[in-house]
C-alpha cells in the first residue's frame, strides 16, 4: 500500500512540476519578473527611463525592434489601435535596438509616430535588449506599474493580443492560490493515507477524553 501512495504522490507532482519556473545558469530575465531599470537616450525630448515611462500609467507596452525592421510598422499600426482604447490609462515606448545604432537612425521612424508615444534607443551592442526575455531581437513585452514583466512575444503581437494582457495586469501575479494549494494537497496525501486506521476499532475498556 505504501508503494501505492508513492506512486499517487509522484503523478501529483508532475502538474506542480510544469507550474514550476525553468532554473537556469544564465543570468536572464524571465516573464513575472523584474525588468531591468534601464536610462537610455531618447529622441526628442522624451525621457528614456523605465521607471519615468511608467509613471501614472497602470502598465507600460515596451516595442523593441531592430533598426529598419520590417516588424517596425506592424508594432506602430498595433500601438495606435492600443492607444486609441486605452488612451493614457497605458504607456507606449520602442526600443531600437542592434550593434552601433545612431541617433540620426531614428529619424524615419521618429517621424513616422510624430510623438505619439517615445522612441529610446538602446546602448551599444544591444545590452539593454539582451537583458529581456527578447532579446536582442524584435519583440513587444508588458511591465506592470511595479515594474514587473507580465507578459511578452516576440516578432510583433495584434492590439488584440495586447489588450488581453494588459487586462490581465490587474488580476495581479500569474501565481495563482491554487498552486499553494496543489502543494499543501500533496504534501498531506500522504498523511491522509498513512492516518487510516490499520486495524478494526477495538472499545477501550476505560473511558477516553475526547479526541484521544
Amino acid at each position: 500500500p505504501l508503494m501505492v501512495v508513492f506512486l499517487l504522490m509522484g503523478l501529483l507532482m508532475i502538474p506542480i512540476h510544469l507550474q514550476l519556473p525553468d532554473l537556469d545558469t544564465e543570468p536572464d530575465i524571465r516573464e513575472d519578473g523584474p525588468a531591468p531599470n534601464f536610462v537610455l537616450s531618447a529622441y526628442g525630448n522624451d525621457s528614456g527611463s523605465l521607471v519615468d515611462l511608467i509613471d501614472g500609467h497602470k502598465a507600460l507596452v515596451l516595442a523593441v525592434s531592430l533598426v529598419g525592421s520590417p516588424n517596425q510598422q506592424d508594432q506602430i499600426t498595433q500601438f495606435r489601435s492600443v492607444q486609441d482604447k486605452y488612451g493614457d490609462e497605458v504607456g507606449l515606448a520602442m526600443m531600437v535596438t542592434g550593434n552601433d545604432v545612431q541617433m540620426h537612425e531614428l529619424d524615419e521612424l521618429a517621424e513616422q509616430i510624430n510623438g505619439s508615444w517615445p522612441v529610446v534607443l538602446d546602448e551599444l551592442g544591444g545590452e539593454m535588449a539582451s537583458l529581456l526575455p527578447i532579446g536582442s531581437a524584435d519583440g513587444v513585452m508588458v511591465i506592470d506599474s511595479a515594474g514587473n514583466i507580465a507578459w511578452w512575444q516576440s516578432g510583433s503581437a495584434s492590439s488584440k493580443v495586447i489588450g488581453e494582457a494588459i487586462d490581465d495586469v490587474s488580476l495581479g501575479s500569474k501565481q495563482s492560490p491554487m498552486h499553494v494549494v496543489a502543494i499543501l494537497w500533496t504534501t498531506s496525501f500522504v498523511l491522509i493515507f498513512t492516518g487510516l486506521p490499520r486495524r478494526d476499532y477495538e472499545r477501550p475498556e476505560e473511558p477516553l477524553p475526547p479526541g484521544m
